[in-house]
């Protein structure tokens, strides 16, 4: 069997390529809010495993709400169209990410 290993950086190549970006100070406020949320349910943020989760944690909100900042013309891109078939067309691996707007988790 093959193992495949994503690094970090492969990760965040992806990401800049594919996300609509914030402002770095937005980014920056996010980070920090995050980082405030974890001291207050008791964390250190110091320790190693939470060391650059605020960063992480707002990146991922940042991905997951890419979406407000885009032009739904653009990525439509002409995909809304009349078709002569009788049958059902079936648009397959389209992504999709989406947070509830009540507990601002993900789901799919």
């Amino acid at each position: 069997m093959i193992q495949h290993r994503v690094s970090e950086v492969d990760v965040e190549e992806r990401f800049n390529r594919t996300c609509s970006r914030l402002p770095a100070k937005k980014l920056a406020r996010l980070a920090e809010t995050y980082r405030q949320l974890l001291v207050g349910i008791g964390e250190d943020v110091d320790r190693q495993g939470l060391q650059r989760t605020p960063d992480r944690a707002a990146r991922a909100l940042e991905f997951l709400t890419q979406g407000y900042r885009q032009d739904l013309d653009q990525i439509i891109n002409g995909a809304v169209f009349e078709s002569p078939a009788s049958e059902i067309i079936l648009v397959k691996d389209i992504e999709l990410y989406s947070l509830c707007e009540h507990h601002l988790l993900p789901f799919i």
